[in-house]
């Protein structure tokens, strides 16, 4: 292959494939045309034409670059000797240019409708090399009530006293802070309602200047609230990590050391700076290298200085805390070192490392509860790397092993039988095995029962939080009558625990009615679900009000699912207001927070680009739509396995859209670019509907705009076979399938 065409076929910096293809196939055509001028022929304008913009043959468009993919094709096919030297020097400049490469030209074969389809092949191959990076995204909802059963559970089982956790002076400050705001809270809100009142007795002329009062106290209300919102979380993380603290220097209580003994006497009356300084780096330094036989108790040290930094945070915290974690385990690898590390990286969302070190927690355990909590752990890990069967493994073993120990301790570990059982129904249902995951529902609620029999306080929680699992199962089965029943027990026992504890609980009431009027919508009792997500928002502003960190992102959510409903009811112009306003908060979110918010930006463009293209605002649509793809790709980069669907399902949303506004050649290049992705993904059950409807977007498209018979036919039968082993029990399956089965009849017959 010949300098040129090099430089024309490898991707330039800056420049995607797609964006180049106009390029490399006007070369194409110059080429053919300088080829023929140089073997001396005369080159007629209405050859170049023909070389350049096609021509009609038998009433069909005949294009020139499409042509010479074909018989570039059937020559692979023919000519051994042409297949054997695009093994040997064009793949090889290929490995040369972009790394090591495995590909073979039968592959390529299989899926080569075009030499276009066979460069977007090459670069997804490419992408699947790429190193994954896990960006940190941290979800804080419902963090209260997750910390105050945390503390619980940890006084209950003495890891921790209650007066270990509220005697440090870091405590009291952020007490102290939070009460202050409060009172000041209560001031302004008195005042406030002595304004109303005296706007309702003034006169006229007086009532703008109380109305401009009322709105200034207003305003100091709620950055009253906002200070006290933060200080709030800023408690409930210091506490968090005041427990994962004494969990470590409880651990180490059978290890002598002068600088433990300190540590814990100074934990234990609260002073975690001087518990900070004692363990001084640079002495700790010392002793490895004089006492390498007491590394077990040196790198104990440096896990708990790593658990010490997270409390106060300093800059560079992560790094700090990270770097210390690593050095524990170069002292000792065992199930300390690596089990503390593998958590810490677990929960700040680095998921490859993390699941590594978990997997050698797991050749370091003695008992079987520490085996249990790792695998419980690494399952989470895999489930969230869609590595449905690993995570069912890790699942499977942790609940046979918590059962085991349930036998000779039920009190104790019952519970986590429960949880194991949550997670592996959590996994069924992801993986479409929907019968055994309510089997693992129904279980874990039977243990649940049990246990609030003679503890309500604490395990109606855990049924109420089953029943809405078991709920979202029932409804992905379409058993519609069955989803609700079971949503309304869930609703009932949360507006009972609400009732008594409504800053703990009444979340929960709101996360069960979105999930009630969702099911109401899909069963067309447009009335109730629209009452059951009124009360829900209503809720959600509530909680917002005095914590808007934690919940304005529940208005937004529960203003889409308003915005859906609208949407089904044909009221456009209400739904886009739903919409619009749900984007209006996600970005004021995303302004100070955007790891965790710009994903939810995304897919509310979507939503809104979708239903401003019903409406026909086209422009207004291919606007929100190439803004969510561009978010999209841009999260992507950090973490391509978790954002791929997401960029498929607005490449078919664009070509959707090109579609209606009769571009079919540039609907085309979005489906494409969707079906390729989709492929790829539908290796994961989750994912062969969406490629699915790939498929049949393309053998709708080859079908009735862009006539191709062939790739109309591949398709169609692509549709078919994805969506088979979910006929007949989803609707949406059946329908599409019937679409494709009909595309095939066509062919048939023409």
């Amino acid at each position: 292959m010949d300098k040129e065409y090099r430089e024309v076929l490898f991707p330039k910096e800056g420049a995607s494939a797609e964006e180049r293809m106009p390029e490399l196939i006007a070369k194409l055509k110059e080429s053919i045309i300088s080829e023929l001028g140089g073997n001396k022929r005369r080159i007629e304008s209405a050859l170049k034409s023909c070389i350049h913009e096609g021509w009609t043959e038998n009433s069909k468009e005949m294009d020139f670059y499409q042509l010479t993919c074909a018989y570039f094709t059937q020559e692979l096919k023919d000519n051994p000797q042409l297949s054997t030297y695009i093994q040997t020097e064009y793949l090889d400049q290929i490995t040369t240019a972009i790394g090591v490469v495995s590909l073979k030209v039968e592959d390529i074969e299989k899926v080569m409708f075009s030499y276009y389809e066979l460069y977007k092949d090459l670069l997804s191959k490419v992408n699947k090399i790429l190193d994954t990076v896990i960006g940190i995204r941290r979800d804080i909802e419902n963090f209260s009530e997750k910390t105050a059963q945390l503390v619980t559970q940890s006084i209950k089982e003495h890891i921790i006293t209650e007066r270990q956790i509220t005697i440090s002076e870091e405590y009291q400050k952020y007490v102290k802070a939070i009460e202050d705001y409060e009172k000041g809270m209560v001031s302004i809100r008195s005042q406030i309602e002595g304004v109303h009142l005296a706007i309702t007795q003034v006169d006229p002329n007086t009532k703008p200047i109380l109305k401009e009062n009322l709105s200034n106290l207003e305003s100091q209300l709620l950055a009253k609230g906002n200070e006290k919102d933060k200080q709030e979380i800023k408690l409930n993380e210091f506490v968090k990590n005041v427990i994962s603290l004494a969990k470590q220097l409880n651990s180490t209580n059978n290890l002598g050391s002068e600088r433990l003994d300190k540590a814990r006497a100074l934990f234990a009356n609260g002073k975690y700076n001087e518990l900070n300084e004692v363990l001084n780096e640079s002495e700790i330094d010392k002793d490895i290298a004089k006492f390498k036989e007491q590394g077990k108790i040196l790198a104990n040290e440096l896990t708990i200085k790593a658990q010490a930094i997270l409390l106060n945070k300093p800059n560079d915290w992560f790094e700090e805390a990270d770097r210390l974690f690593a050095k524990a385990i170069s002292v000792i690898e065992d199930y300390n070192t690596t089990f503390n590390y593998a958590f810490f990286l677990a929960e700040h969302r680095q998921i490859n490392k993390a699941g590594s070190l978990f997997q050698k927690a797991i050749y370091y355990c003695t008992k079987y509860e520490e085996k249990a909590n790792i695998l419980n752990n690494l399952g989470i890990l895999q489930l969230e790397k869609n590595e449905f069967e690993n995570a069912e493994k890790s699942f499977q073993e942790a609940l046979l092993l918590y059962m085991e120990l349930s036998k000779e301790n039920p009190q104790t570990f019952l519970v986590h039988v429960g949880t194991s059982l949550n997670n592996l129904g959590n996994l069924q249902r992801d993986s479409n095995k929907l019968d055994n995951a309510e089997i693992s529902y129904q279980n874990a609620l039977e243990i649940y029962r049990k246990l609030a029999a003679t503890n309500p306080q604490i395990f109606l929680a855990n049924i109420g939080d089953t029943l809405n699992n078991l709920g979202i199962l029932q409804r992905v089965k379409i058993q519609l009558d069955k989803a609700g029943i079971t949503y309304e027990e869930a609703l009932k026992i949360r507006r009972k625990l609400a009732k008594d504890n409504p800053k703990t609980f009444l979340a929960g009431v709101a996360t069960t009615l979105n999930n009630l009027g969702n099911l109401q919508r899909d069963n067309y009792k447009f009335d109730k679900a629209e009452i059951s997500l009124l009360e829900a928002l209503e809720v959600y502003r509530k909680l917002a009000k005095e914590n808007p960190q934690t919940f304005l992102k529940s208005v937004s959510d529960t203003l889409i699912n308003l915005g859906n409903l609208q949407r089904l009811k044909n009221e456009y112009d209400k739904a886009e207001k739903f919409y619009e306003k749900a984007l209006e908060i996600y970005r004021k979110l995303a302004e100070s927070n955007p790891q965790t918010y710009l994903l939810y930006n995304a897919n509310a463009l979507n939503n809104l680009g979708n239903l401003q293209r019903i409406k026909k605002d086209y422009n207004m649509a291919e606007k929100s739509l190439h803004e969510a793809l561009k978010i999209y790709r841009e999260l992507d980069e950090v973490n391509p396995q978790i954002f791929l669907a997401n960029i498929a399902i607005t490449l078919n949303n664009l070509g959707i859209l090109k579609s209606d506004k009769k571009n079919f050649k540039n609907a085309e290049n979005y489906f494409q670019e969707a079906f390729i992705i989709r492929k790829d993904l539908s290796k994961d059950i989750q994912f062969l509907i969406p490629y699915g409807d790939s498929c049949n977007s393309l053998a709708t498209l080859y079908r009735w705009h862009l006539v191709d018979k062939q790739k109309s036919i591949f398709y169609a039968k692509g549709a078919i076979k994805a969506y088979a082993s979910f006929i007949p029990r989803v609707p949406h399956a059946v329908r599409w399938s019937k679409k494709a089965e009909d595309i095939l009849a066509y062919w048939e017959k023409n």
